[in-house]
């Protein structure tokens, strides 16, 4: 089988700016370091010897920032007030009315630390790095983020269940963005990214890719290489563990070309019940009518592990959109590990090149040379385990899939009324051409101690009628 790959496109050109061996050290509730980001307030115009607010035509930004040696943010205060952190390198945050182009270039090697310990607070930190958050741009934008570096967050709030609480590390993506072109190219090496919670769970990663907005052309790049780890240890839940990478979730979209690759170990821990996600070069819950274009490629072995909740690895999958044309190639050799531990409604699914809702041609095409676990240790009721390895579902165009799996899956369940499905390189729910290529050499298991357990695997199968989804939550 001949697999193509389209290259990473990582193009960071950046001015050299140092700030070596930056700290902030405070016992109050606000740390904030932008370097140097940008801010842009409509102006007034004079009109009839009156005053107007107006937005600005034309506006160009364009940002070049990087930073050598060390940025520490610390807050040690214990008196129950709100605080936040932020650190910005070449990023823009709330420029809400622009009409022109972004260019942003951000650098940062070294470290960046925040930490904040308060027992009865609620707190946000914030790292930016070449990024873009909640702009509006009528034109277009490239953004680069280069992180060379350790960056960690940490927060100490125990008592802590407010919403307003959370971590977000953002390396060249974009959240909001509404305009014509949209070009991410996000980079992340050296140590690693780390963020750890004691009390309500909000932490987020995204590296070159898109959340929110509206945009006509969209191509994200981005590349991990470095180790990611989200843990928290609280038992309350509602919480959520994302990491994005070369993604587009949640937007508005005519062409979508994704490249996403996760090259070391993802971990993600929580004690209770929070929402895992990790999308490598997917697109999930994106309404575009056109074009959709995915490559993903996870070498690094990941692992979900909470009390309850719903756990998704998605690679080069399209889920919840029409486009008129998609196709999905995939390729993970990395160990993948799903693990709920406590009793309560849970959801486990792996996607890799999976397509599901698409209106025209599908293809697929995706190696997976590593074992993928999926595993319910606890008595519960109605808990679902999926796997779909370059299937389609629910199109009604011409489909076809190519499939290699060199490994063994698994899904193991002590649910009641539990479901476990697994679908590779199959098409379920379609009246449309069909072929599918699929080779096995791995071993497929589904176990369940509970009854009533609904098993189905599909190898290279069609069911022309199927309300069967990929996920469920």
């Amino acid at each position: 089988m001949t697999f193509a790959r389209t290259p990473l496109a990582i193009a960071l050109s950046l001015l050299f700016v140092s700030a070596a061996g930056q700290a902030q050290v405070a016992d109050g509730t606000s740390n904030t370091l932008l370097l140097p980001e940008v801010r842009v307030t409509p102006r007034p115009e004079l009109r009839d010897g009156s005053v107007r607010q107006i937005t600005p035509q034309g506006t160009n930004l364009t940002t070049r920032a990087a930073v050598s040696g060390s940025i520490t943010q610390s807050n040690l205060a214990n008196n129950g007030a709100r605080g936040t952190q932020t650190a910005a390198v070449g990023g823009i945050n709330n420029a809400e009315s622009l009409g022109g182009n972004i260019s942003t270039q951000g650098s940062l090697t070294g470290t960046l630390s925040q930490s904040r310990r308060d027992s009865g607070s609620s707190a946000r930190q914030t790292a930016n790095i070449g990024g873009v958050d909640d702009s509006l741009v009528v034109d277009s934008a490239t953004l680069n983020g280069n992180v060379v570096a350790t960056v960690s967050q940490r927060f100490e709030g125990a008592s802590s269940s407010s919403s307003g609480t959370g971590q977000a590390i953002d390396v060249g993506g974009a959240s909001g963005f509404q305009g014509g072109s949209l070009v991410t190219n996000g980079l992340v090496t050296g140590a690693g990214l780390s963020q750890f919670q004691r009390g309500f769970t909000s932490q987020q990663i995204r590296v070159g890719s898109v959340s929110g907005g509206t945009v006509d052309v969209a191509t994200t790049n981005g590349l991990v290489s470095a180790a990611v780890s989200q843990s928290s240890t609280s038992s309350q839940g509602g919480g959520e563990q994302t990491l994005n990478v070369g993604a587009v979730v949640g937007s508005q979209a005519r062409s979508v070309t994704t490249n996403g690759s996760l090259g070391a170990a993802l971990t993600q821990s929580s004690a209770g019940n929070a929402a895992q996600s990790a999308d490598i070069g997917a697109v999930i819950n994106v309404d575009a009518a056109g074009t959709i274009t995915t490559d993903g490629i996870v070498t690094g072995a990941v692992s979900q592990t909470a009390g309850s909740g719903s756990q998704r690895l998605s690679v080069a999958t399209v889920l919840n959109g029409s486009p008129t044309d998609a196709t999905a190639r995939a390729t993970v050799t990395g160990a993948v590990t799903q693990r709920n531990t406590s009793q309560g409604g849970s959801s486990q699914v792996a996607a890799i090149g999976s397509i599901e809702g698409a209106t025209g041609r599908v293809q697929t095409d995706v190696i997976v040379g590593a074992s993928i676990n999926q595993t319910l240790t606890t008595s519960a009721n109605s808990n679902t385990q999926t796997l779909s390895i370059g299937s389609a579902i629910g199109t009604s165009g011409t489909v076809n899939t190519r499939v290699v799996v060199n490994g063994a899956v698994s899904q193991n369940s002590n649910s009641a009324s539990a479901r476990q499905s697994m679908h590779l390189g199959s098409v379920t729910g379609t009246g449309a051409n069909v072929r599918t290529d699929v080779a096995i050499s791995g071993t497929l298991s589904q176990s369940s101690n509970l009854s009533p357990t609904t098993q189905t695997i599909l190898i290279g199968g069609v069911i022309g009628a199927s309300n069967e989804t990929l996920v469920s939550n």
